[in-house]
């Protein structure tokens, strides 16, 4: 008796451009979050948190 795996769905990969939008809208993402907790950890002073 022979065991054989279950053959994986293959999909296209993304292009370059999607990846692309994905990276921004990643960055501005995690902007807005960091913005939000600089106000709220440092009362809206960011040099505050720079550690400058």
């Amino acid at each position: 008796m022979t065991n054989t795996a279950p053959m994986a769905a293959t999909t296209d990969k993304a292009g370059w451009w999607t990846r692309f939008l994905a990276i921004l809208i990643d960055a501005i993402a995690l902007g807005i979050v960091s913005g939000i907790l600089v106000n709220i950890l440092y009362r809206g002073d960011p040099a505050a948190g720079s550690g400058l």
